[in-house]
């Protein structure tokens, strides 16, 4: 039987074993080069399970903080399904995670073959059952720095020829790893994308980089906002959002007023659906200038709008948080 079935079977094995390098260095040089290990793993997750001949992957990252794994990309899977492994050896990435070694199984449900790797290896079944696949051989491996910090797990899952994993398999896993871990190391701390305005929460130790990761992905998935849920999930005030937004926007924040009187030529020319709509709210005017209430100072004023409306020499922003903006919109413009 041919031990290296992504290739085909006319080669030789050292032609193999050259093929299988070269086409996890162009992987492992597509990873280098991106900003975004979650999308391009996500593209090449389909590329990386041809290449060491399995059914699908699994790639954990880690949160300290919540002690547990949380899954960042997965093959075969629905999407809007995480898998969230608590770090108690009750599940092989567990397992990997806490030992950082790497497990190479050709029945997962053989606890025979289990506890010759180790006493304290146990298979989380649950996984199995709530995603109705049956998983049987499995090579997974941990993710670690130079540090010999550990950044996540990866797991592969069912050879194609239902056999354990080979001896290439699994140096070209350790080689994939050593890639991930360099990718994962230069993105720790930094929060990009729709969660960059809450950097600051980082920064202050309200939150870790990767629980907010964490809430980013579940906030998406779930249809919800993330401010809600940093307050539901993480207990963050919305004076602690605020102040964050105010540093991030570099202006000042102003919590909900409940008796706030908005000026009738102001409010002649909105109404309640156009100011949600446009997550701004004009609520003072002096000879300077008008004072805007935002959520997001930088998107309110895209081309002029607001001074295509009012004509003011001048305009200050306020930031606010989603919920006390809303507040303020019941109280100027009630249902």
């Amino acid at each position: 039987m041919n031990p290296y079935p992504h290739t085909p079977s006319g080669m030789t094995d050292l032609e193999r074993q050259l093929a299988f390098a070269q086409e996890l260095q162009v992987l492992s040089n597509l990873i280098h080069a991106t900003q975004n290990v979650d999308e391009i793993m996500l593209d090449l997750a389909e590329d990386i399970c041809k290449l060491f001949a399995c059914e699908r992957l699994t790639l954990y990252a880690i949160s300290r903080e919540r002690n547990v794994l949380y899954s960042r990309v997965k093959t075969g899977i629905n999407s809007n399904k995480d898998l969230v492994l608590p770090l108690n050896c009750n599940s092989i990435a567990s397992f990997v995670a806490l030992k950082q070694q790497p497990v190479n199984i050709g029945n997962v449900y053989d606890s025979l073959q289990l506890a010759l790797i180790s006493p304290e290896l146990h298979f989380f079944e649950k996984v199995d059952q709530a995603l109705g696949y049956e998983t049987r051989q499995m090579l997974a491996a941990p993710i670690v720095d130079r540090d010999g910090q550990l950044l996540g797990v990866i797991q592969l899952l069912n050879t194609r020829n239902q056999l354990p994993f080979g001896m290439q398999a699994q140096q070209g896993l350790q080689q994939l790893c050593a890639t991930l871990a360099v990718a994962f190391a230069q993105r720790i701390g930094q929060v990009l994308g729709p969660a960059a305005c809450y950097q600051p929460l980082v920064d202050e130790a309200q939150i870790s980089a990767s629980d907010l990761e964490l809430a980013v992905r579940w906030a998406r998935r779930k249809g919800l906002a993330l401010e809600d849920l940093l307050r539901s999930e993480y207990q963050i005030s919305l004076q602690a959002i605020g102040k964050a937004l105010a540093k991030h926007f570099q202006v000042p924040y102003e919590p909900f007023i409940p008796h706030r009187n908005l000026p009738y030529k102001l409010r002649a020319k909105l109404d309640r659906d156009k100011v949600l709509q446009q997550q701004w709210l004009p609520v003072a005017e002096e000879q300077a200038g008008l004072t805007v209430l935002a959520t997001d100072p930088t998107q309110a004023n895209g081309e002029g709008q607001i001074q295509k409306l009012f004509a003011y020499p001048a305009i200050f922003f306020r930031v606010t948080t989603r919920q006390e903006f809303l507040q303020t919109v019941d109280t100027l413009f009630p249902r």
